[in-house]
């Protein structure tokens, strides 16, 4: 949300705990840039719930406890495209099961739903794969 808002898009960040920005990161060309303490997002700080989606173009999930599945299935109910990086079951409306990939079972699920999903990987390591689908 802080690049998407520095580069002139509209964001805001849908998360019941209110985390403070890095003071920090890296661009993809390994450039350093400082987030200076006085600058902030736009912030809904509550749990997403479908509905919240009818305002947005795009919803993006970052190791989004609880609503991976809320998000394909605002994607599929309101049009939109989705982006996941999920990383656990973590109160998600699914059971956990050891012989069933909670990855690949999301990827169905959005498939279920008439998403055609993609994969992709990012440039660092560790909770870098995810998948998504345009709409």
């Amino acid at each position: 949300t802080y690049l998407l808002q520095k580069n002139n898009f509209e964001s805001v960040v849908i998360d019941p705990y209110n985390q403070p920005l890095p003071s920090k990161y890296k661009d993809l060309q390994g450039n350093k840039h400082k987030i200076f303490e006085e600058e902030t997002v736009n912030r809904i700080s509550k749990t997403f719930e479908i509905d919240m989606a009818k305002y947005y173009d795009l919803l993006i999930g970052l190791h989004a406890h609880g609503s991976n599945m809320k998000i394909i299935e605002a994607s599929a109910k309101y049009k939109t495209g989705f982006i996941l990086l999920p990383c656990c079951v973590i109160d998600e409306p699914i059971e956990k099961k050891s012989d069933i990939d909670w990855f690949e079972s999301l990827e169905e699920y959005s498939q279920q739903l008439g998403h055609k999903t993609e994969r992709f990987e990012l440039n660092f390591k560790g909770q870098n794969v995810g998948f998504y689908a345009k709409n």
